[in-house]
């Protein structure tokens, strides 16, 4: 995200824990092999997706 909005010089403080923020989901599993079986097939990968959607946010 921070490339993506040109950003330099950012620092990230990392304060240990495995959270972000009270509720955050610190590891998220997805099984897509149901979707695959009906021919579902992803286009991007997560940070491809990840950049699309920054982009265009960033351009709203």
């Amino acid at each position: 995200m921070v490339k993506e909005m040109g950003l330099n010089n950012v620092r990230f403080k990392y304060i240990g824990g495995k959270r972000g923020w009270p509720g955050d989901v610190p590891v998220v599993h997805f099984n897509v092999e149901k979707m695959k079986k009906l021919g579902w097939q992803a286009k991007h990968s997560s940070d491809e997706a990840v950049r699309i959607a920054t982009r265009r946010l960033l351009s709203q």
